[in-house]
């Protein structure tokens, strides 16, 4: 079972596109400071890096979440994987929301939303919908109006490493667990 596991692990990640890192670095998993954001957010604001991994071959997904403090001290993190996801778009939006449940749930009353999708963004921020994601967008806002503020902030990849990597082991496992063919 072990070796099954390792073959398919290495099938998995020589499938991987080339421009992708293969492997990651626990340095490279570490939340961003509020010093290194390139954006400014309150002092008293919880912010909710999210990332989502998607094979666009399985709809497979990998979910996953990290909130800090705007010094970068961990609250809460999280990572979860969905099968038959329809696209990146509606993975980025189910990475969002379990976050924002939780920042909720522990009764945070100020955030501040970090998805690395500048069209998600823009959706939660704009009068727009995609019929696909329109249930998630309602979830998301019925979510919001339970904290005092909140803003939606795109950010690059490079500052979202930690909810990156969570995305990605989440997709690697559910990979392992019901592999292809």
């Amino acid at each position: 079972m072990l070796m099954k596991a390792l073959k398919l692990a290495k099938e998995w990640q020589s499938a991987q596109p080339q421009h992708k890192v293969n492997s990651v670095s626990p340095k490279d998993c570490q939340p961003p400071n509020q010093n290194s954001l390139p954006l400014q957010v309150p002092q008293n604001a919880l912010l909710i890096f999210s990332d989502a991994a998607w094979n666009i071959t399985t709809c497979d997904s990998g979910l996953g979440w990290v909130s800090t403090d705007i010094n970068g001290a961990v609250s809460f993190q999280g990572s979860s994987s969905r099968r038959y996801v329809a696209s990146v778009l509606v993975a980025e939006a189910l990475s969002l929301k379990p976050g924002l449940q939780q920042a909720v749930s522990l009764g945070y009353k100020d955030a501040v939303c970090l998805p690395d999708s500048r069209c998600l963004v823009g959706l939660l921020t704009g009068n727009s919908s995609v019929i696909s994601i329109q249930g998630l967008l309602h979830d998301i806002c019925v979510l919001s109006s339970s904290l005092n503020s909140i803003s939606f902030k795109f950010i690059s990849q490079a500052y979202n490493s930690a909810a990156d990597c969570s995305a990605k082991n989440a997709l690697f496992v559910l990979f392992l667990t019901h592999p292809v063919g």
